[in-house]
């Protein structure tokens, strides 16, 4: 946790770079969860793309996996969040960012709930602010006994 251009995101790609996990955006995966988002439409069309493509997806051709089946396809992964609640590591960037909605806090409230893995993620909310951010204070429960919480601090260096 620490304010913008201290190192945090640089620090954890870092980390994952060296170590391996699962990398998730929490903006991009509040976004690509929604209604409309990439994982939405790719469940709504998932029939269509699944059975008319087999050997590979030409609804979301960028995020096909090697076997040639798109990795959003609920024929394939029938909970986008299982996947996350399994990594064996789970880097987290850029939490509290989104806009909190009732849906979004159920959403992040569930995948932590669900961990028992530990948790790298990175913040410009402290521990105090984030309850807010997120829509309530049992997701940064969850996330606190999942991982340890490092404040990172300085100067923004984009700004130097």
């Amino acid at each position: 946790m620490g304010t913008p251009g201290t190192g945090k995101t640089m620090l954890a790609k870092a980390m994952h770079s060296l170590i391996g996990g699962t990398w998730v955006d929490a903006n991009q995966l509040i976004a690509d969860l929604r209604v409309g988002g990439k994982i939405s439409v790719a469940r709504d069309v998932a029939g269509k793309c699944y059975s008319e493509c087999r050997g590979g997806c030409s609804t979301i051709q960028y995020k096909a996996r090697p076997t040639g089946n798109c990795k959003y396809c609920p024929a394939i992964v029938k909970n986008p969040l299982q996947e996350l609640s399994n990594a064996r590591l789970l880097f987290l960037d850029d939490l509290g960012t989104n806009k909190p909605s009732e849906w979004a806090t159920e959403t992040l409230y569930n995948l932590l709930d669900s961990r028992v893995l530990p948790v790298i993620a990175t913040s410009n909310y402290s521990l105090e602010e984030l309850p807010e951010r997120l829509g309530h204070d049992r997701i940064v429960s969850r996330l606190c006994g999942l991982a340890y919480v490092q404040t990172v601090s300085g100067e923004d260096w984009r700004l130097k």
